[in-house]
């Protein structure tokens, strides 16, 4: 994953955006998570690895922290703002190892 690449791009696109568009960028914890989606976020965009049942944050030391389909069901359902698009680009190889 290049990550910085990959929010270049990012970058570059919503520049050309005809409507003015808030981009957060934040490392992937549960409580990111948890933040952004309660306050609301209409887009989400995450980078990183997963797999079918889980994406890999990470917690407070740098370790992975699997966020279930079910917990992520859960905080998309408790959100304000009801999230519209989510993009997700990510990598199973690193992730199976995990479990």
């Amino acid at each position: 994953l290049d990550i910085k690449e990959e929010l270049a791009v990012l970058r570059r696109a919503l520049q050309e955006a005809k409507h003015p568009v808030l981009l957060r960028v934040e490392v992937g914890t549960p409580q990111n998570f948890r933040n952004l989606l309660t306050i609301g976020a209409k887009v989400l965009h995450y980078s990183g690895h997963a797999t079918s049942t889980y994406l890999a944050l990470e917690n407070e030391k740098g370790m992975v922290h699997p966020l279930t389909t079910e917990i992520l069901k859960q905080l998309f359902e408790a959100g304000c703002v009801r999230t519209r698009l989510v993009f997700v680009a990510a990598c199973e190889r690193c992730a199976r190892g995990w479990r």
